[in-house]
């Protein structure tokens, strides 16, 4: 990572998200022996940092940091009426007709869970995992078709 122009903090950044990624490849009998455990680490440390870089499109800067000089937006009313706005859509899920079953799916589906590990968690076959999270992909649109309101203001946060 430091080779790449990776910072420290960036190879600490990585290497806590590589030990949850490789127990759970361990545990899920993902972890094939074809190199050492060392490297096997390494490369999910190197994989892991290449996509937070490219996530957060990180600017180095040459030299001084700019001051910043937008706008803050994160004032109490903000995070009040984005803590409202997340209430409000639970209690509409819990509410409509999209199932506790369809919450979990999301739930995990929403955490990055490949169709596998859902297909494994909800002990269905990977082509009917695939088949539920379309499913419910199609039940939380039409809620959210149903309910213009709320999804107008979640536009307004994407």
């Amino acid at each position: 990572i430091l080779k790449h122009g990776g910072r420290s903090q960036d190879v600490d950044d990585a290497a806590q998200e590589a030990i949850i990624i490789l127990d759970n490849n361990i545990r899920n009998f993902q972890y094939e022996q074809k190199a050492s455990l060392k490297n096997y680490f390494a490369g999910i440390c190197y994989w892991q940092w290449r996509s937070m870089r490219d996530k957060t499109k990180r600017i180095d800067w040459a030299g001084e940091i700019a001051p910043f000089e937008g706008e803050v937006t994160q004032t109490p009313e903000v995070v009040m009426l984005d803590e409202e706005l997340k209430k409000e859509v639970r209690e509409l899920l819990e509410k409509e007709e999209l199932g506790e079953d369809c919450r979990e799916v999301l739930k995990l589906f929403r955490l990055s869970y490949s169709r596998k590990e859902i297909a494994r968690a909800f002990g269905y076959s990977e082509g009917y995992a695939k088949l539920k999270v379309f499913r419910c992909m199609e039940k939380l649109r039409n809620i959210l078709e149903n309910n213009p309101g709320l999804r107008d203001k979640l536009q307004g946060l994407l």
